[in-house]
């Protein structure tokens, strides 16, 4: 059993995220947008306008810019849901009925095993897909739509944001310098990638 190489699973990777961004925008894109979804898109852009005719400072452009990005993010949280929905049910469900693999996996001869080489657990698989797939920033902007006012939501989101790009990058370097190839991901839900 031969671990996978770093280039073939960033490559199943990027292929599974271009399929996942193409599903998304497909199931989505029928959602009509809302009156105040295309007023906050006005308003973006004469903010935007006023700030670079120097009509207004940057402190009052970036208050005002937190507000409609705030009600731009309520107004599409539907849409959120669904790539959640979307990107959870392939890098978990759909993952672990086909034997570990995605569409990239698949494609680049990979899969994903636990760490004795046998069938991943279903459960694996959903740890996985929250900790390296943003699965879990996207869950957590999408309560504290519902809890947490304008500032502070883009505040805690940016700092959410900041650790699971933190998290990624540790994953990726582990994978790049690890003899054994195993991201942080994998040592935690006790999986590997292996060549098939």
């Amino acid at each position: 059993m031969k671990n996978a190489f770093t280039y073939q699973r960033i490559v199943s990777y990027v292929v599974d995220i271009i399929l996942i961004g193409i599903i998304s925008s497909l199931i989505t894109f029928w959602i009509p947008e809302s009156e105040t979804y295309k007023k906050a898109i006005e308003s973006q852009n004469e903010y935007f306008e006023d700030y670079q005719n120097k009509e207004i400072e940057i402190n009052e452009y970036v208050d005002k810019m937190y507000q409609t990005y705030y009600t731009l993010e309520k107004e599409t949280i539907i849409k959120s849901v669904i790539t959640i929905i979307i990107t959870f049910a392939y890098f978990a469900t759909y993952a672990y009925y086909n034997n570990g693999q995605t569409l990239g996996k698949k494609l680049m001869h990979i899969k994903v095993v636990n760490e004795d080489g046998q069938d991943v657990t279903h459960l694996q698989m959903a740890l996985r897909t929250l900790i390296i797939n943003e699965c879990f920033l996207s869950i957590v902007s999408v309560i504290m739509l519902f809890f947490i006012k304008s500032n502070q939501y883009l505040y805690t989101v940016g700092l959410v944001g900041f650790m699971q790009s933190i998290i990624v990058i540790i994953c990726l370097l582990m994978i790049i310098i690890r003899k054994d190839k195993r991201g942080l991901h994998d040592l935690l839900c006790k999986t590997k990638v292996i060549e098939m």
